[in-house]
């Protein structure tokens, strides 16, 4: 489904964009020419200078802030290494 959505813009610039709801069902991604991304739609955790976790998404090869805005990829990923002894 095409949709023109005013939010979609930075300017005059169309953007991809995330848009979400409650469950993570109603997170959907809309592409810049008005289209709705079929495909997966990942949420990350990073941690932020405070110490705190906080989370981005990626889809589409893209990154995205929790507003849902593109950003860079972010270079404070968590990632957890899982050791053998705990898989056992």
């Amino acid at each position: 489904m095409k949709m023109n959505i005013l939010t979609n813009y930075i300017g005059e610039k169309p953007i991809d964009r995330i848009y979400g709801g409650i469950h993570k069902a109603d997170t959907r991604l809309v592409l810049k020419d008005g289209t709705t991304y079929t495909g997966k739609i990942e949420k990350r955790s990073i941690k932020l200078e405070d110490g705190t976790m906080g989370y981005v998404y990626f889809a589409n090869k893209k990154w995205f802030n929790r507003q849902g805005m593109p950003i860079d990829k972010p270079i404070n990923l968590f990632t957890r290494e899982i050791k053998l002894e705990e898989i056992k």
